[in-house]
């Protein structure tokens, strides 16, 4: 195991909020571990299914994150080399991935995005809109001529685009309607960066929030790219927050795509 160290990057995750967000997911998991079972069965069932089809020689994951919806064991006994694409790592997935010599970790803003709008923010009199606007999506950050035989986008979209726009809202760099077409370009500039024919994307796209009499009380776009048509699509239900801490009094659950691109 190689992991690649990007100071930039780990300055991008904690001026994003990506660092905070990270530690509330596991702590969610902690909490809600019961109500996640079905949505980490179906993520994992998905991406071993798809990885049947392909041939096995470099799989990548992007987004690995906690490794919660990772079958990272089974992949690593199918596939001769694996490079695990986020951000920024935990530490103690920095410590796990030691036990598998063909994992490498690597470290990379993927969509290019925050690097971009870091760039931008910081020139006097700048100003960001979707018309000069760039996402460079450079590689996902992995070795120049990589053949790559399969790759997942792991619940990852929406946040490609939610840190960068609650950045650029928080900041008063755009307008409420400057942000939501960015963030749809973040989006689907992604989707359309997913190899054909070698890729599986699986991505939460709605969100239902609930009182504690089970009435739904609010329904939530969560992702504004569209996804590839003419596609077989198996949908599930997480149960994302049971308790009413994501979102307070709410019950909170999101509607989930798994996808063959």
């Amino acid at each position: 195991m190689i992991f690649r160290r990007d100071l930039s990057e780990k300055k991008l995750s904690k001026l994003f909020g990506l660092n905070k967000d990270r530690e509330g997911i596991i702590t969610r998991y902690l909490n809600e571990k019961e109500n996640w079972e079905v949505h980490i069965k179906n993520t994992k069932e998905f991406i071993l299914k798809s990885a049947e089809t392909k041939n096995k020689g470099t799989a990548v994951i992007l987004g690995s994150g906690w490794w919660l919806d990772l079958p990272f064991e089974e992949l690593s006994k199918l596939f001769k080399n694996l490079y695990f694409v986020d951000i920024s790592h935990p530490n103690q997935i920095k410590h796990k991935s030691k036990q598998f010599l063909n994992i490498e970790l690597i470290t990379a803003d993927i969509s290019g995005t925050f690097k971009s709008i870091y760039k931008i923010s910081k020139k006097k009199n700048s100003e960001i809109t979707p018309s000069n606007f760039k996402i460079n999506i450079n590689n996902f950050g992995l070795p120049k001529d990589l053949k790559i035989d399969f790759l997942v986008s792991l619940n990852l979209l929406n946040q490609l685009s939610y840190f960068p726009k609650n950045y650029l809202l928080r900041n008063e760099l755009v307008s409420e309607n400057d942000a939501k077409k960015i963030v749809k370009e973040i989006e689907q500039k992604h989707i359309f960066s997913l190899l054909k024919n070698k890729s599986c994307i699986i991505a939460d796209f709605f969100q239902y929030e609930y009182d504690f009499n089970d009435v739904l009380q609010k329904e939530t776009i969560r992702t504004l790219a569209e996804f590839p048509k003419n596609v077989s699509i198996k949908e599930w239900i997480w149960d994302f927050d049971l308790s009413g801490n994501f979102i307070k009094n709410r019950k909170v659950k999101f509607k989930v795509a798994a996808l063959q691109v």
